[in-house]
Protein backbone atom coordinates (compact mmCIF):
# COMPACT_ATOMS: atom_id res chain seq x y z
CA UNK A 1 0.00 0.00 0.00
CA UNK A 2 1.50 3.59 -1.00
CA UNK A 3 3.09 5.13 2.01
CA UNK A 4 3.00 9.23 2.38
CA UNK A 5 5.42 11.17 3.61
CA UNK A 6 3.01 14.20 3.84
CA UNK A 7 4.40 16.55 7.35
CA UNK A 8 0.83 15.96 9.59
CA UNK A 9 2.33 17.21 12.92
CA UNK A 10 0.75 21.35 12.73
CA UNK A 11 -2.91 19.80 12.61
CA UNK A 12 -2.43 16.23 15.23
CA UNK A 13 -0.76 19.44 17.33
CA UNK A 14 -3.33 22.04 17.15
CA UNK A 15 -5.99 19.27 17.59
CA UNK A 16 -3.91 17.71 20.61
CA UNK A 17 -3.90 21.14 22.36
CA UNK A 18 -6.81 22.24 21.67
CA UNK A 19 -9.59 23.21 24.94
CA UNK A 20 -11.83 20.76 25.52
CA UNK A 21 -14.57 19.23 25.53
CA UNK A 22 -14.17 19.04 21.95
CA UNK A 23 -16.84 18.59 19.05
CA UNK A 24 -16.41 16.99 16.01
CA UNK A 25 -19.24 17.54 12.94
CA UNK A 26 -18.87 16.55 9.44
CA UNK A 27 -19.42 18.37 6.28
CA UNK A 28 -22.77 16.42 5.00
CA UNK A 29 -23.00 15.50 1.26
CA UNK A 30 -22.76 12.56 -0.49
CA UNK A 31 -20.85 9.16 -0.54
CA UNK A 32 -17.39 11.78 -1.01
CA UNK A 33 -18.28 13.06 2.14
CA UNK A 34 -18.43 9.35 3.90
CA UNK A 35 -14.90 8.71 2.96
CA UNK A 36 -13.85 11.95 4.46
CA UNK A 37 -15.20 11.71 7.42
CA UNK A 38 -14.21 7.82 7.73
CA UNK A 39 -10.81 9.19 6.82
CA UNK A 40 -11.39 11.78 9.95
CA UNK A 41 -12.21 9.07 12.43
CA UNK A 42 -9.64 6.99 11.77
CA UNK A 43 -6.78 10.24 12.00
CA UNK A 44 -8.48 10.63 15.32
CA UNK A 45 -7.93 7.56 16.40
CA UNK A 46 -4.47 7.37 15.20
CA UNK A 47 -3.13 10.29 17.17
CA UNK A 48 -5.86 9.59 20.13
CA UNK A 49 -7.50 12.58 20.03
CA UNK A 50 -10.38 12.55 22.66
CA UNK A 51 -13.95 13.88 21.04
CA UNK A 52 -17.56 13.36 20.49
CA UNK A 53 -19.10 13.59 17.21
CA UNK A 54 -22.56 15.61 16.74
CA UNK A 55 -24.26 16.78 13.65
CA UNK A 56 -25.52 19.96 14.81
CA UNK A 57 -23.34 22.83 15.91
CA UNK A 58 -22.89 22.84 19.83
CA UNK A 59 -25.91 24.87 21.65
CA UNK A 60 -23.85 25.20 25.20
CA UNK A 61 -20.44 25.83 26.06
CA UNK A 62 -17.44 23.86 24.71
CA UNK A 63 -13.48 23.81 23.99
CA UNK A 64 -13.49 23.58 20.25
CA UNK A 65 -15.88 22.77 17.25
CA UNK A 66 -13.63 20.88 14.95
CA UNK A 67 -15.84 21.28 11.17
CA UNK A 68 -15.37 18.47 8.80
CA UNK A 69 -13.49 18.86 5.58
CA UNK A 70 -14.46 19.69 1.74
CA UNK A 71 -16.14 21.93 -0.49
CA UNK A 72 -17.86 23.38 1.44
CA UNK A 73 -16.84 26.68 1.08
CA UNK A 74 -17.90 27.53 -2.46
CA UNK A 75 -20.68 28.67 -4.42
CA UNK A 76 -22.12 25.03 -5.42
CA UNK A 77 -22.35 24.15 -1.69
CA UNK A 78 -21.81 26.67 0.69
CA UNK A 79 -21.79 25.44 3.98
CA UNK A 80 -20.06 27.76 6.13
CA UNK A 81 -22.63 29.23 7.94
CA UNK A 82 -22.37 26.06 10.33
CA UNK A 83 -19.53 27.34 11.43
CA UNK A 84 -20.34 30.42 12.25
CA UNK A 85 -23.89 28.87 14.44
CA UNK A 86 -20.53 27.37 16.13
CA UNK A 87 -18.62 30.64 17.46
CA UNK A 88 -21.03 31.67 19.89
CA UNK A 89 -20.32 28.62 22.41
CA UNK A 90 -16.67 27.60 21.30
CA UNK A 91 -13.53 28.99 22.96
CA UNK A 92 -11.52 27.83 19.45
CA UNK A 93 -12.65 26.55 16.04
CA UNK A 94 -10.62 24.16 13.50
CA UNK A 95 -11.90 23.73 9.88
CA UNK A 96 -10.68 20.46 8.51
CA UNK A 97 -8.99 20.67 5.09
CA UNK A 98 -11.27 22.24 2.50
CA UNK A 99 -11.62 23.87 -1.01
CA UNK A 100 -11.85 27.83 -0.66
CA UNK A 101 -13.49 29.16 -3.59
CA UNK A 102 -15.19 32.29 -2.03
CA UNK A 103 -14.62 35.36 -0.02
CA UNK A 104 -15.94 35.14 3.92
CA UNK A 105 -15.34 37.05 7.11
CA UNK A 106 -14.63 34.26 8.87
CA UNK A 107 -11.61 34.04 7.79
CA UNK A 108 -10.46 36.93 9.50
CA UNK A 109 -11.63 35.35 12.70
CA UNK A 110 -8.60 34.78 14.74
CA UNK A 111 -9.95 31.67 16.59
CA UNK A 112 -11.24 29.86 13.50
CA UNK A 113 -7.98 27.49 12.26
CA UNK A 114 -8.46 26.90 8.84
CA UNK A 115 -6.75 24.15 7.12
CA UNK A 116 -6.63 23.78 3.03
CA UNK A 117 -6.63 20.28 0.94
CA UNK A 118 -4.56 22.56 -1.63
CA UNK A 119 -1.87 24.57 -1.37
CA UNK A 120 -2.85 26.50 -4.71
CA UNK A 121 -5.84 28.51 -4.92
CA UNK A 122 -7.23 28.03 -1.85
CA UNK A 123 -4.32 30.16 -0.27
CA UNK A 124 -5.55 33.05 -2.53
CA UNK A 125 -8.90 32.95 -0.64
CA UNK A 126 -7.86 31.85 2.72
CA UNK A 127 -3.94 32.93 3.00
CA UNK A 128 -4.30 32.23 6.78
CA UNK A 129 -5.09 28.49 6.00
CA UNK A 130 -2.23 25.65 6.70
CA UNK A 131 -1.94 23.16 4.55
CA UNK A 132 -2.65 19.08 5.03
CA UNK A 133 -3.77 16.43 2.42
CA UNK A 134 -7.66 15.47 2.15
CA UNK A 135 -8.48 13.68 5.43
CA UNK A 136 -9.41 10.83 3.28
CA UNK A 137 -5.81 9.79 2.25
CA UNK A 138 -6.17 8.82 6.01
CA UNK A 139 -7.96 5.47 5.07
CA UNK A 140 -4.34 4.40 3.16
CA UNK A 141 -3.21 1.28 4.17
CA UNK A 142 -6.92 0.29 5.82
CA UNK A 143 -7.70 -0.53 2.01
CA UNK A 144 -6.99 -3.67 0.03
CA UNK A 145 -6.78 -3.32 -3.87
CA UNK A 146 -7.89 -6.19 -5.99
CA UNK A 147 -6.50 -6.42 -9.78
CA UNK A 148 -9.65 -5.48 -11.41
CA UNK A 149 -10.72 -5.58 -14.74
CA UNK A 150 -11.99 -2.89 -17.46
CA UNK A 151 -13.22 0.51 -17.24
CA UNK A 152 -15.15 2.19 -15.07
CA UNK A 153 -16.66 5.97 -15.85
CA UNK A 154 -17.72 7.58 -12.64
CA UNK A 155 -18.42 11.24 -13.72
CA UNK A 156 -20.81 13.48 -11.37
CA UNK A 157 -24.19 14.28 -12.39
CA UNK A 158 -24.69 17.42 -10.50
CA UNK A 159 -24.55 21.01 -10.45
CA UNK A 160 -20.83 20.60 -10.10
CA UNK A 161 -20.15 18.91 -13.19
CA UNK A 162 -18.26 20.13 -16.17
CA UNK A 163 -20.38 20.95 -19.58
CA UNK A 164 -19.31 17.44 -20.46
CA UNK A 165 -20.99 14.56 -22.28
CA UNK A 166 -21.44 12.03 -20.36
CA UNK A 167 -20.76 8.07 -21.61
CA UNK A 168 -24.40 6.27 -21.25
CA UNK A 169 -22.72 3.83 -19.30
CA UNK A 170 -21.50 6.57 -16.18
CA UNK A 171 -22.58 5.27 -12.85
CA UNK A 172 -22.40 8.51 -10.50
CA UNK A 173 -21.56 6.23 -7.91
CA UNK A 174 -21.23 9.41 -5.11
CA UNK A 175 -24.80 9.59 -4.94
CA UNK A 176 -25.24 6.00 -3.78
CA UNK A 177 -25.08 7.06 -0.04
CA UNK A 178 -24.35 10.24 2.01
CA UNK A 179 -22.42 11.54 4.88
CA UNK A 180 -22.78 8.74 7.98
CA UNK A 181 -23.43 5.37 5.30
CA UNK A 182 -20.91 2.99 4.88
CA UNK A 183 -18.55 3.19 2.64
CA UNK A 184 -18.39 -0.49 1.49
CA UNK A 185 -21.11 -0.62 -1.76
CA UNK A 186 -18.98 2.75 -2.81
CA UNK A 187 -15.14 1.18 -2.47
CA UNK A 188 -16.03 -2.17 -3.92
CA UNK A 189 -17.56 -0.02 -7.04
CA UNK A 190 -14.41 1.23 -7.91
CA UNK A 191 -12.21 -1.84 -6.55
CA UNK A 192 -13.85 -4.56 -9.47
CA UNK A 193 -12.26 -1.75 -12.65
CA UNK A 194 -8.49 -1.53 -13.43
CA UNK A 195 -9.10 2.11 -14.68
CA UNK A 196 -11.42 4.86 -13.61
CA UNK A 197 -12.76 8.03 -15.59
CA UNK A 198 -13.95 10.18 -13.05
CA UNK A 199 -14.32 13.79 -12.07
CA UNK A 200 -15.33 12.74 -8.45
CA UNK A 201 -12.49 13.84 -6.44
CA UNK A 202 -12.75 11.17 -4.05
CA UNK A 203 -13.65 8.38 -6.59
CA UNK A 204 -10.52 9.55 -7.71
CA UNK A 205 -8.43 9.41 -4.49
CA UNK A 206 -10.01 5.98 -3.67
CA UNK A 207 -8.84 4.80 -6.46
CA UNK A 208 -5.31 5.99 -6.34
CA UNK A 209 -5.38 4.33 -2.89
CA UNK A 210 -6.55 1.18 -4.63
CA UNK A 211 -3.72 1.19 -7.15
CA UNK A 212 -6.03 1.79 -9.98
CA UNK A 213 -4.80 4.24 -12.82
CA UNK A 214 -6.72 6.80 -12.74
CA UNK A 215 -7.81 9.93 -15.24
CA UNK A 216 -9.11 12.54 -13.60
CA UNK A 217 -11.31 15.43 -14.65
CA UNK A 218 -11.83 18.77 -14.01
CA UNK A 219 -15.23 19.84 -12.05
CA UNK A 220 -16.55 23.42 -12.45
CA UNK A 221 -14.16 25.02 -10.97
CA UNK A 222 -10.86 24.66 -9.66
CA UNK A 223 -11.14 22.22 -6.97
CA UNK A 224 -9.50 18.80 -8.49
CA UNK A 225 -6.77 19.90 -10.50
CA UNK A 226 -5.91 21.81 -7.21
CA UNK A 227 -5.93 18.95 -5.01
CA UNK A 228 -4.29 16.97 -8.04
CA UNK A 229 -1.71 19.07 -7.96
CA UNK A 230 -0.79 19.31 -4.39
CA UNK A 231 -1.37 15.73 -3.45
CA UNK A 232 -1.80 12.97 -5.94
CA UNK A 233 0.64 14.33 -9.20
CA UNK A 234 3.58 11.97 -8.88
CA UNK A 235 2.89 9.90 -6.20
CA UNK A 236 -0.23 7.73 -8.10
CA UNK A 237 -0.90 6.51 -11.31
CA UNK A 238 -3.34 9.39 -12.06
CA UNK A 239 -3.32 11.95 -15.48
CA UNK A 240 -5.64 15.36 -15.29
CA UNK A 241 -7.33 15.95 -17.95
CA UNK A 242 -9.49 19.21 -18.52
CA UNK A 243 -12.35 18.39 -20.88
CA UNK A 244 -13.76 15.25 -22.59
CA UNK A 245 -14.51 11.71 -21.29
CA UNK A 246 -12.06 9.48 -23.92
Amino acid sequence: MHEFDWDQEALSKLLLESPTPRIYMANTGNFGDAVIRQGTLRFFREIGLAYKETRRPPTHEIGTFIYGGGGAWCKNWNNGYRVQAALENAKSVVVLPSTYAIQSPLYDIKNIHFFCRDNRESLTYCPRATYHQDMAFHLSGSLVPIHGSGVGFFMRTDKESFDRQIPVFNKDISLWGETFDDTTRFIDAINTVRKVHTDRLHVAIIACMLLKKVFLYEGNYFKNKAVYLSSMEGRFDVTFREHDCR
